[in-house]
C-alpha cells in the first residue's frame, strides 16, 4: 500500500505507512476459525518518516528498511507467548550484532496497546533518553519512566503566615531562589494548562518542586481520559489575571490542581503571588493552597529511586532499534476481525505487532 503525498518543502514522495490496519484487513479475509490461530505475518520493506531535521546519517533518516510482523491469537495468554518469543528473538539478534542494548518500557503512542517494550542501543548520539536500575531489571524510556514515590507528609506544616515579597523582574525559578537565599527545591513550580472533559474547558495547574520538570506524558496519564494543552503566549496575553512567571496555585482562576507527591513535603513553599514582580513565602499545603489530585508528575533524573527496588536510577541515551507491542483487540474490534470458537461463538482476534 502506498500513498503519494507532498512534504513541507512541497516535494512529492510515496509513503509506506505502518501496516496494522492493512494486515488486519488481510487476515480477516483469510482466517476465521480458532483452528487457524495463532498466525504471524511479516514483511520487510521501506518505511517513511517526514522528519523535521534529518540528521546523523542513519539516524532520523526520512526512509529506512524495516521488518515488521503482526500476530493474531484466540486469547491474551497465546499473545503473551508469541510476544515473549519475538522479544527473545530480537534480543538474540541485537546480541549477535554486538550491540549494547536494553529493552525498556515505553509509551505506546498512536500504535496503542497496554504492554510494549522498546529496544534501545546505548549510544552517546542517541535520540532518546532512558532510565535503568543496576539492582533490578527495571528500565524505561524517559516518557514512560516513573520513580519511587517520595513519602507524603499528611499534616499541616508549622510555618508563619504567608508573606508577600518583592521579586522585581524575576519570572524564573533560579533568580527568585538566589534573591531570597533559598534552594530552588524550596520553590513551587506552577505550570498552567487548559483541561477538557465532559464540561467546558477549565484551567488547571501542575505543581512540582522548582528543581524538577513536569513530564507532559505523566500529566496526560494523570488527567486521562480528559485532554489538556499548555497555555501559549497568546493565552497569557488574553488573560491578564494570569501573570506569567508569577503564578501560584492559589490563583482563583485555577479550578484543578494536580501535584506531584513531593509537594506534600515537611516544609512550606515559595511560589508566585499571582501579581507581577511578587512571590510569597511560607505557602503551606492545606492552609494556603489545596491539591485536587495527586500523581507522579516529575521527569525522572539520575539518582531518583527505582519504583521497584528503591535503588538509584541511571539515565543513558540510546537509539531505538526495535519495538514490540501487545495490541489486544484495538484493531480487530475496530475492523470487526473475528474468529469462531469450537462452540460456534464469534470473538475478536487478539493481536500483537513487532518491528
Amino acid at each position: 500500500m502506498c500513498i503519494r503525498d507532498r512534504d513541507r518543502k512541497d516535494a512529492e514522495f510515496n509513503l509506506s505507512p505502518t501496516a496494522e490496519e492493512v494486515v488486519t484487513t488481510l487476515v480477516s479475509g483469510e482466517y476465521s476459525s480458532y483452528r487457524d490461530l495463532p498466525v504471524t505475518l511479516y514483511q520487510i520493506n521501506w518505511k517513511y518518516r517526514d522528519e523535521l531535521r534529518p540528521r546523523f546519517g542513519l539516524l532520523r533518516a526520512r526512509e529506512f528498511l524495516m521488518k515488521d510482523a503482526y500476530s493474531f491469537h484466540a486469547d491474551v495468554d497465546d499473545l503473551k507467548r508469541t510476544y515473549q518469543d519475538l522479544y527473545d528473538a530480537y534480543s538474540r539478534i541485537f546480541t549477535r550484532c554486538g550491540l549494547v542494548f536494553r529493552a525498556v518500557e515505553a509509551e505506546a503512542g498512536e500504535i496503542g496497546g497496554d504492554t510494549n517494550h522498546e529496544f534501545m542501543a546505548v549510544a552517546d548520539v542517541g535520540e532518546d533518553d532512558f532510565v535503568w536500575c543496576s539492582s533490578c531489571a527495571y528500565a524505561a524510556n524517559v516518557e514512560a519512566a516513573r520513580r519511587g514515590a517520595p513519602p507524603r507528609h499528611e499534616g499541616l506544616v508549622d510555618a508563619p503566615e504567608m508573606e508577600t515579597v518583592d521579586t522585581p523582574d524575576m519570572p524564573g525559578i533560579a533568580p527568585v531562589a538566589a534573591h531570597l537565599g533559598v534552594p530552588t527545591s524550596a520553590l513551587l513550580k506552577c505550570i498552567v494548562f487548559e483541561v477538557e472533559g465532559d464540561d467546558d474547558p477549565e484551567l488547571g495547574a501542575a505543581l512540582v518542586p522548582g528543581d524538577r520538570d513536569v513530564s507532559e506524558q505523566a500529566l496526560a496519564q494523570a488527567l486521562a481520559p480528559r485532554t489538556f494543552r499548555l497555555l501559549t503566549d497568546e493565552d497569557f496575553a488574553a488573560r491578564p489575571e494570569l501573570t506569567r512567571g508569577y503564578l501560584g496555585p492559589h490563583n482563583p482562576a485555577i479550578h484543578l490542581v494536580v501535584a506531584d507527591p513531593s509537594v506534600a513535603a515537611e516544609h512550606s513553599w515559595v511560589t508566585g503571588a499571582n501579581a507581577r514582580d511578587q512571590h510569597v513565602r511560607d505557602a503551606v499545603l492545606g492552609r494556603d493552597f489545596a491539591v485536587d489530585e495527586w500523581a507522579d508528575l516529575v521527569s525522572v533524573v539520575p539518582g531518583d529511586a527505582c519504583p521497584r527496588c528503591g535503588s538509584a536510577l541511571a539515565v543513558d541515551r540510546g537509539i531505538e532499534v526495535g519495538h514490540v507491542f501487545q495490541l489486544g483487540t484495538k484493531y480487530t474490534e475496530a475492523l470487526e476481525v473475528r474468529y469462531q470458537d469450537d462452540a460456534g461463538d464469534q470473538h475478536p482476534m487478539v493481536m500483537g505487532c513487532y518491528g
